[in-house]
């Protein structure tokens, strides 16, 4: 039998792959240990008839099942039966939603209050390069000197690279690199930070802090690896971010 894994609250289609030569069939799908999960559709020449029980399942063209918006009841062991006598074993795993915070702070004096006019901006970055807007996994929470990005997490996101790039007045003067870890505890941990050589330090100073959150359990994390830094920033870097770890971890 095959397994597969889907996150809770997504979509998923359990695949069948079987052309049926017949115009007229029946196609059971069935879940156990749940047997009260049954579907059972009509075919006739291409036109699909619902008359199971469950509205959540959905018959494609090619007899695979299509389950909507998943709950952690909807895991088990689905068996497909066409015409009784083809059957397709699946074993449906599912993870439980979660979500993680990635979050950068600038802090200096006088850049984060009102009366100054400079441009300061917040850009986050998937690894493939390409700009996260926001949409229904990704949500960005924007204030002058504060950005937070939320992800839904899935499997996909098992050491997955998100970055934090800050620009003021349309240079970039820092910039940061998570990974997100997806298991039985989710965390998200500072890969890289870069602060560029020609930011006035005193001035624009990027304070990064993580907060990691799963629906059972609340963690909050920071673990620096490297950091790529010239030797006259080392001491001033490694005060700075002891101070926000012992912030993110209180």
């Amino acid at each position: 039998e095959k397994s597969m894994f889907a996150t809770e609250g997504n979509d998923i289609i359990l695949p069948y792959s079987f052309e049926a030569s017949d115009d007229y069939f029946r196609v059971t799908w069935t879940c156990t240990p749940n047997p009260g999960r049954v579907a059972t559709f009509l075919v006739n020449e291409g036109r699909i008839t619902d008359v199971g029980q469950d509205r959540k399942m959905k018959l494609l063209p090619d007899c695979s099942l299509q389950i909507n918006k998943l709950r952690r009841e909807d895991a088990g062991l689905y068996i497909g039966v066409l015409k009784n006598e083809n059957r397709q074993n699946l074993l449906l795993n599912i993870l439980e939603s979660k979500s993680v915070t990635l979050s950068c702070s600038l802090h200096g004096y006088d850049i984060c209050t009102d009366i100054t006019e400079r441009e300061i901006k917040f850009t986050w970055f998937h690894e493939n390069g390409s700009e996260l807007n926001g949409d229904t996994r990704y949500h960005i929470h924007q204030k002058r000197c504060r950005s937070a990005l939320t992800v839904t997490l899935d499997q996909s996101d098992h050491n997955r690279n998100w970055t934090c790039q800050l620009t003021v007045d349309g240079r970039v003067k820092s910039s940061a690199s998570y990974i997100t870890t997806v298991s039985g505890r989710i965390s998200a941990s500072l890969l890289l930070f870069t602060p560029m050589l020609d930011a006035p330090i005193f001035t624009d100073f990027v304070m990064l802090c993580i907060d990691a959150r799963g629906e059972r359990e609340r963690e909050r994390e920071i673990y620096p690896r490297k950091l790529n830094t010239s030797t006259i920033l080392k001491a001033f870097l490694f005060l700075h971010l002891t101070t926000v770890v012992s912030y993110c971890l209180i």
